[in-house]
């Protein structure tokens, strides 16, 4: 491990003068292979990446010198934060805001420390909630997943699945494109066209438009252009 550590630094001193210079990622490993005379940087087993607020694992990541890119594969999972945005989303309290944590998982990876960006894809999946508040859980499957810290937003591309769940009801849509803006914790849906279905103590309902727009906290669905949609009452049961 110590010599992982110490062989990485002098990797990544080559590179903070060319890519970044405040903040650099830290990777160990249990082994470091330097290939193309010191150009790329490969670690294998229990590899661990640290970039600020950022933690990526996996079983393998190689960084190359020239751009600082982190490449990852098997069993990825990244895990960080998404900062309160100072103004509130809907229904939250000014002042009271939290950052909200992300757990993201897939087969393969890549975080750009410049952008502070990181992507999974191949059985992408990821959860995001704030601390102390499992209600407000949300969790998204898609193809492609994507983070971006400084935006604050999360992506998904194609087979984009949003499931969220209050008091015992479930909420879950579908779209080939979903973006969730954490500035007002909303997600707006595209191509497909989405779907959102959602159940209700009276019963359930089902609605389809060309954009849909979602508030996972208050179950709030807007749906513009084209919507259709059905309602389904719940049956009484016998007194």
């Amino acid at each position: 491990m110590k010599t992982s550590l110490l062989s990485f630094f002098l990797v990544t001193v080559l590179v903070v003068g060319n890519v970044w210079a405040e903040e650099r990622a830290v990777i160990t490993g249990d082994q470091l292979q330097l290939q193309e005379l010191g150009q790329v940087a490969v670690f294998i087993g229990h590899v661990r990446m640290t970039h600020g607020k950022t933690v990526m694992t996996a079983n393998r990541m190689m960084q190359e010198k020239a751009t600082g890119l982190i490449q990852a594969e098997g069993e990825v999972h990244l895990l960080s934060y998404l900062e309160p945005s100072g103004q509130g989303g809907a229904g939250s309290a000014k002042g009271q805001e939290q950052e909200e944590v992300v757990n993201a998982y897939g087969d393969f990876g890549r975080y750009d420390q410049g952008l502070k960006h990181g992507r999974l894809w191949g059985q992408a999946w990821l959860t995001q909630e704030q601390p102390g508040k499992p209600d407000t859980r949300m969790k998204m499957a898609a193809k492609t997943i994507e983070l971006w810290r400084p935006e604050r937003q999360l992506h998904g591309q194609e087979a984009v699945r949003i499931e969220t769940q209050d008091q015992g009801h479930d909420t879950w849509a579908t779209a080939d494109q979903a973006i969730y803006y954490q500035e007002d914790r909303r997600v707006v849906l595209t191509g497909g066209p989405p779907v959102v279905f959602q159940e209700t103590s009276d019963g359930s309902h089902l609605g389809r438009a060309d954009l849909v727009t979602l508030w996972p906290d208050t179950r709030k669905v807007l749906f513009v252009g084209h919507m259709r949609g059905t309602f389904q009452s719940r049956p009484k049961e016998p007194v």
